[in-house]
């Protein structure tokens, strides 16, 4: 492991008590100086640790600008946020690649850093369920749950056993801070966090009041989808789906045309033209609604876009 600075925020479990009869160190038995904190290797094995300490470092920059200096970092949890139905319907058999998340449990509250498509870096989207602001936080069939007080509930899909055994010793602790203000003083969650300076923004924000960071607009997304194809998943940052977006629809007009030209010869374009209408809508609305989904992820513009714009104003 790295040397620990003093804001670091080192993986200790047992912050706020002991897990068992027994420190975890010492129920683990054999343990290396790499473990990601004494005792890791009871719950999880050397390649996940491994993993896990890349994931970790790789979402620590924008989590270091979120976390207070005297939080305490309880776990951190590889899981798969549960998609709605809809992002489903949009997105297909990509959609939990595109939900991939860390989970931070700090002695405050869970902190969500969304990963990206690969699962290797940290995403632009960060969301926060403190404590206080819970009325529930349960683990049931490999799913952790957070009912908020004021909000919708959330659900994480834990994907490795060691962290639910882990889960499961911890959340007893957690219970304790649930509602601790009560209930008429809990937070609406979760909180969105500007993945630039880590402050508190509105959901899906258009930008951030505190470090001025503009983000890509899901209109100008659909606009763009609207007047090209794969057009606004360009703009978003999304290439690889804009090229299957385009595919697709060239795809689909290719046999509307073969369709119109075969009913030309018969003298009946009428029902072809009608499914060429419905083809243009189905493939339009799939695009904006995708378009809508990936851009409410806090996806900051590009200096040079707020330059170019700036110059053009000054012009």
């Amino acid at each position: 492991m790295e040397p620990h600075g003093a804001t670091d925020h080192k993986i200790e479990p047992e912050f706020l008590g002991p897990l068992g009869d027994r420190p975890l160190a010492e129920m683990a038995g054999a343990s290396s100086p790499d473990d990601l904190f004494p005792g890791a290797s009871k719950f999880l094995n050397a390649r996940q640790q491994r993993r896990r300490r890349e994931q970790w470092n790789a979402v620590r920059p924008r989590v270091g600008r979120v976390l207070a200096p005297d939080e305490h970092l309880l776990h951190v949890v590889y899981a798969q946020q549960i998609p709605p139905f809809f992002h489903g319907v949009g997105l297909g058999y990509l959609v939990y690649a595109f939900h991939q998340v860390v989970l931070l449990l700090t002695d405050r509250r869970i902190v969500e850093v969304l990963l990206t498509f690969r699962g290797t870096s940290a995403g632009t989207r960060i969301r926060s369920y403190p404590y206080h602001g819970l009325s529930g936080l349960k683990l049931s069939f490999g799913k952790l749950t957070a009912v908020p007080a004021q909000g919708r509930k959330q659900g994480w899909k834990i994907r490795f056993g060691g962290d639910r055994k882990l889960l499961k010793l911890l959340l007893p602790r957690l219970q304790t801070r649930l509602l601790a203000e009560g209930a008429a003083h809990a937070e609406a969650a979760p909180l969105w966090h500007c993945p630039q300076c880590g402050v508190v923004v509105p959901p899906a924000p258009r930008a951030c009041a505190a470090c001025r960071t503009r983000f890509r607009s899901t209109r100008l997304a659909t606009v763009l989808s609207l007047a090209f194809p794969g057009g606004g998943l360009f703009y978003l940052g999304y290439p690889l789906l804009a090229v299957l977006d385009l595919l697709g629809e060239v795809m689909l007009f290719a046999i509307w045309l073969a369709l119109m030209s075969d009913a030309s010869s018969r003298d009946g374009v009428g029902p072809s033209l009608f499914v060429g209408i419905l083809f243009f809508l189905i493939t339009k609305v799939e695009s904006i609604h995708v378009g809508g989904v990936l851009g409410a992820r806090s996806i900051p513009e590009p200096e040079t876009w707020r330059d170019r714009a700036g110059e053009r104003q000054l012009a």
